[in-house]
């Protein structure tokens, strides 16, 4: 693999989970795209290959998806180029501000239903799978992507814990063993934010909490202490609008995987 294609694949967030009592893993990214298509869509497309390539997934969520345009051309010229009708797309939403988009491959994985979940901001999506073939066949998982407010004064912070509150609220409102994960850009530079503790941390009803399995807690930001676990803007270059400093992007899941 060369230097480059390294660089790149550290711009993905790559979960690998297992299912109870099964040997076999269902593997998920999450990326945010950078306003997908927007004026360097186009440019990117190859680079998107070529991560993409490496990882052979059965679901990757995005954020940072500008249009259904998008939707369709990322569907095409990234994930379905060399297997036409490989993956296909979850129905997509054009809300506020930028928006979620998930693609699936269509052998291993059947979408069941989405929906919306308004904040402030920005909304987080829900999509329902069912495993189709394999040790977990007939499993079914729902996958939360998300894109919290970025920023870091205590205003920014105060909307990341207050969109993060929503989604606890929801998740909690789910079925007792319910299998969830909940993924994407949170934003979010340090364990100690209330953001995290609200998604992690014990209430009275805890069957929307989860876990950060990655489990090294500290100040991420932009610390070389961290470095082998940042995954957003580990480039040096800022281009798009993009961030140009280091952080992680995290992925919780329910204490029902394992």
């Amino acid at each position: 693999m060369n230097n480059k294609l390294k660089r790149l694949l550290l711009f993905s967030l790559i979960i690998l989970f297992f299912l109870p009592n099964y040997s076999d893993a269902i593997k998920i990214a999450t990326w945010n795209i950078l306003n997908f298509p927007g004026t360097t869509g186009v440019n990117r497309i190859d680079d998107f290959q070529k991560v993409l390539d490496e990882l052979d997934l059965d679901i990757l969520v995005v954020q940072e998806m500008l249009s259904q345009q998008g939707v369709d051309q990322f569907l095409s010229d990234v994930l379905n180029y060399k297997a036409p009708k490989l993956f296909k797309k979850a129905p997509f939403f054009d809300g506020p501000d930028t928006d979620n988009a998930a693609f699936y491959n269509k052998k291993t994985i059947a979408l069941i239903s989405y929906q919306q979940i308004a904040t402030a901001l920005r909304d987080i999506s829900e999509y329902y799978f069912k495993i189709k073939k394999g040790p977990g066949k007939g499993t079914r998982f729902r996958l939360y992507s998300v894109h919290l407010k970025a920023g870091t004064s205590s205003s920014d912070e105060k909307k990341r814990k207050d969109e993060a509150k929503i989604l606890r609220d929801y998740l909690n409102t789910l079925p007792p063993d319910s299998l969830f994960i909940v993924s994407g850009d949170f934003n979010i530079y340090t364990n100690t934010e209330e953001a995290f503790n609200v998604l992690t941390g014990n209430q009275n009803d805890n069957d929307g909490r989860v876990k950060d399995p990655v489990n090294k807690l500290g100040k991420w930001h932009d610390a070389k202490e961290y470095a082998e676990i940042h995954s957003q803007s580990t480039r040096k270059t800022q281009f798009g609008g993009g961030a140009s400093h280091h952080h992680v992007t995290l992925y919780l899941k329910n204490s029902n995987f394992v």
